[in-house]
């Protein structure tokens, strides 16, 4: 099990890719939103990864 997870739906509204990382916990979608960014601008892209970012949705355990 997983103590954070992350999904996003495809542009199509069709599948959903589910992360999940054992430890550690998940970055706040701030920082994947500039990280990624910062991807697209290093790696020459030709779409925006950050606005993929932003659509990721983090379940967080209760504390």
């Amino acid at each position: 099990m997983f103590p954070e997870t992350a999904c996003i739906r495809s542009g199509d509204g069709y599948n959903l890719i589910l992360f999940g990382k054992a430890s550690d916990k998940i970055p706040q979608s701030e920082e994947l939103v500039t990280e990624a960014r910062r991807l697209t601008s290093n790696l020459g892209l030709s779409f925006d990864l950050g606005k993929v970012a932003e659509r990721l949705v983090i379940a967080r355990p209760k504390s």
